[in-house]
This record gives C-alpha cells, structure tokens and sequence, in this order.
C-alpha cells in the first residue's frame, strides 16, 4: 500500500516558496514599491541535522545602493519560517517570518506548477537593506512552485520590497 506524503510535502515546498518573497513597503509609506527583484528562484529544500533549509537567490534587483543588485537567502522551516536574504556588495541583510497560500487561480505559472501567494513580515536586518526595508515591511510575491519544490517567480511579476 502507497502512502501519499502531500501534506508534509506541501509544507516544505511551501517554505521553498519562501525564498520567492519580499515585503511591498514600510509601514505607513506609500504603495510604490522602493525595492524589486525581477529574478528569483530556489532550490528544493534539503534536511539536514533535524532542520529544513530552502536556499534561493534573487538577481537584478534595484535600487543597487540598497542590494548591490541581488542577493541570496537562506530560508529554515518551521512555524513561522525564517529567511535571511544577504545581500550582494555588502549591503546588509533582511530577516523575514513568511505566511503562504494557494492562489484562486493559476494565473501565468506553467502547468503542472502551483501558483502560491506569500506574505512576509520584516523582523530585522542591517546595513543598507535595514534602511530601505525596515522592520515592520509587509509585502508579497507571487510565485510558481514545480513538484520537486523549486520555485520562480510568476512570469511577468517582480519580488518586491
């Protein structure tokens, strides 16, 4: 007798999603964005010592002086997950709890991929990147994730800050 393992499956790949993530804005500032990522993608999530880890980067990201125009992160599972994106040239990092959800629709994801929603929360960071996303920033990414728990931004949109 097969066993199907969605649920736990689900949950990792859920976190792999969240390497696709970034906040939309400060609080309080306004709807435009002051960060974006038009590249981001993530490898399926690995255990290793007891813990999950989902690695992901993300390129082509402006402005430059609060980036250094991409960056990689490093998500750990749990309830809430964690991620630290580091970004490139020395400009600091960015640390977010993450909430995902299944889209209504499939929107442009490929076939045969699941179309997730995530929301993160910034809790810290430093450098540059704490500037121009401070604590507090809530934002969103849309976000295509494929069986093996790979992910990629949903085409035509930008991981945003």
């Amino acid at each position: 007798m097969r066993r199907r393992a969605t649920t736990p499956l689900f949950a990792v790949a859920l976190t792999a999603a969240s390497m696709m993530a970034v906040p939309l804005s400060a609080p309080g500032s306004a709807a435009t964005a002051k960060v974006a990522c038009a590249s981001v993608a993530s490898a399926a999530p690995v255990a290793a010592g007891g813990k999950t880890t989902v690695k992901g980067v993300a390129t082509k990201c402006l402005p430059l002086s609060a980036t250094g125009g991409s960056g990689k992160a490093l998500t750990a599972v749990g309830s809430p997950s964690k991620r630290t994106m580091t970004w490139a040239s020395g400009k600091g990092t960015t640390i977010q709890t993450a909430k995902y959800g299944a889209a209504k629709t499939q929107g442009k994801c490929p076939a045969g991929t699941t179309h997730l929603l995530v929301t993160f929360t910034t809790i810290g960071g430093s450098g540059a990147a704490l500037k121009a996303i401070p604590k507090g920033s809530i934002g969103t990414a849309s976000i295509c994730l494929t069986k093996k728990a790979t992910s990629t931004l949903e085409p035509g949109t930008k991981e945003t800050f």
